[in-house]
């Protein structure tokens, strides 16, 4: 029987096989761990390194605003405080200017460039990174519509004092106006009586003739130079021969005359024959003291 050949088996580098190869020894593993102690510091101190490069390089970090929360809060609130002060409101806003935030106060005098003054910082607002800042535009519109509504209201209580103050004082003249007219019916009909128990004007004293000039002086000086039907300067003033006291502008009483047939200070019957004019007025009173 034939020999089998025997199994070679493969050998190391250094000639050694694979079944003989020695372990590692410890004193390898020692010189890795050393190395690689070695190998931290260095590598941080290359990280801080290039965070510093990082840090020299980057541009200036931009500022972040107040929260948005809290600047729709603030605006709102801020709105709210100066809605009584029409001529002095202002709006407070952040700005992107030169690539930072800036706040920006602008004075709103003019009502009608309120709204493009707002959608101007509103634009410029905009145009500014999204997530650092957002403007709560409605807010603003209704602060806006608030401040027309309160410059409307205020027009409005102008107007109504205005009309109240004017209602006052038709009152108080027509108060002065009845009492006048009670007195000049009384002084004419105490003329009236007394020309009656005298025989007539021609029977009437010297003093009696100047008490009743001062009177008639004093009820012309009474009505003073306004008409007592539309309130103003008398135009072409005319008066009424039975209370002899001018009344008032010549179209103001023939409109009277239309509607009423009475005086508006003696509140007798009066014909258009009766109301003279100012000069024709002074001629009779000159006739009557002679």
């Amino acid at each position: 029987v034939g020999k089998m050949p025997r199994l070679i088996r493969p050998t190391t580098a250094g000639g050694h096989s694979g079944r003989n190869k020695k372990p590692r020894t410890d004193r390898s593993d020692a010189n890795s761990s050393d190395s690689e102690e070695e190998e931290l510091p260095r590598r941080s101190a290359r990280i801080a390194a290039k965070k510093e490069e990082a840090k020299v390089a980057a541009p200036v970090a931009t500022p972040r605003p107040k929260k948005v929360a809290v600047r729709k809060e603030t605006l709102q609130q801020y709105w709210q405080r100066k809605q009584g002060e029409l001529d002095r409101l202002v709006a407070d806003f952040y700005v992107r200017m030169d690539g930072l935030y800036l706040p920006n106060t602008h004075t709103l005098e003019v009502l009608n460039e309120r709204w493009h003054v707002a959608l101007m910082l509103i634009q410029d607002i905009e145009e500014a990174e999204r997530s650092y800042i957002t403007v709560n535009t409605d807010a603003v519109r209704r602060a806006l519509e608030d401040c027309n509504a309160i410059e409307d209201d205020i027009a409005v209580e102008i107007h109504r004092k205005t009309e109240l103050a004017r209602r006052r004082e038709i009152r108080r003249r027509k108060k002065e106006e009845k009492e006048m007219r009670r007195r000049i019916l009384e002084e004419v009909r105490r003329k009236a009586a007394e020309e009656t128990r005298g025989g007539g004007a021609a029977a009437m004293s010297e003093e009696e003739k100047e008490a009743r000039k001062r009177e008639r002086d004093r009820l012309n000086e009474e009505i003073g130079k306004e008409c007592r039907i539309c309130l103003d300067e008398k135009s072409d003033p005319v008066g009424c021969i039975l209370c002899k006291a001018i009344i008032g502008c010549r179209a103001c009483v023939l409109d009277w005359l239309k509607e009423s047939m009475k005086c508006p200070l003696c509140a007798r019957e009066v014909t258009l024959d009766e109301i003279k004019s100012e000069a024709e007025m002074e001629k009779e009173a000159k006739e009557d003291e002679n």
